[in-house]
């Protein structure tokens, strides 16, 4: 499984999907895109008015906005390198790209951002999904396997430990498949319960090299993406509600910042 390599950063246009299975289904499907970017060539981004690293362009990307908050340009993915350790991968990536929302206009809102971490010759060591709530908490699923790399849209199964959403209880498995190549790529996160699948859920998207044409573009589509995802969640929210879905209060997060994956 791999990605793009040429450049340090991609701009990705595709699909949001949220399929609610059980008690009350409800689902919904809504465009997006996302940017791929490489951690080890942060410095290689030039500065324009459309994107930066760390700056204040329309579009803008910052270390500090992951992990533990404290990352810096000279110092991109200490954080995750200190998580790689504590988990006891051996291991330390050669290459790191990222999956995830920039700012835009300054704002951002980054439910779930993926960490490929890649051997030297180019092959998959590990994946960290980084997840939000909105309650300004995080908590990490780490997917390993030291005895071999990971295949194509190979399986991976975690014990769910993070409240997210307040229609759902702590409970269950988490379901993790991902698909990318040159061209595009789709990260596939599921919700496993005892009744069965829960949540279905995916981001897709195709891989471009972005000049200040594609940038603007993305903003006359997207202008208001982040403040409107914050609506739609709220929105969606109302639905459930309406419709009589149980409501769980959040309880206290995991003492633990990162799940292990169960090996399938």
């Amino acid at each position: 499984m791999s990605g793009p390599v040429e450049a340090p950063v991609y701009l990705a246009h595709g699909r949001v999907r949220h399929a609610r299975q059980t008690v009350k289904p409800h689902a919904f499907e809504t465009s997006a895109f996302y940017i791929r970017i490489n951690i080890n060539r942060l410095k290689d981004i030039p500065a324009t008015r459309w994107f930066s690293v760390g700056g204040k362009s329309v579009f803008s990307f910052n270390p500090a906005d992951h992990g533990d908050g404290k990352a810096k340009l000279d110092n991109p993915a200490g954080w995750l390198l200190q998580l790689l350790r504590d988990e006891g991968v051996a291991e330390t990536p050669a290459d790191i790209w990222l999956h995830c929302f920039p700012r835009m206009l300054g704002y951002l809102f980054n439910p779930v951002s993926f960490w490929f971490c890649h051997r030297a010759d180019g092959s998959l060591l590990c994946i960290v999904c980084e997840v939000n709530n909105t309650f300004g908490e995080k908590h990490c699923y780490l997917l390993y396997d030291a005895d071999k790399p990971i295949a194509e849209g190979r399986l991976w199964e975690a014990k769910k430990e993070f409240h997210v959403s307040p229609f759902f209880e702590v409970l269950g498995n988490y379901r993790f498949r991902f698909h990318h190549n040159h061209e595009r790529g789709v990260s596939r996160v599921d919700l496993v319960g005892p009744d069965g699948v829960r949540i279905n859920t995916s981001i897709s998207g195709v891989f471009t090299q972005p000049d200040d044409a594609a940038w603007r573009a993305t903003l006359f589509k997207y202008k208001w993406f982040t403040l409107g995802v914050m609506a739609k969640i709220h929105w969606h929210a109302l639905q459930l509600w309406l419709k009589g879905v149980p409501f769980f209060t959040k309880p206290q997060p995991p003492s633990a910042l990162t799940t292990r994956s169960d090996l399938h």
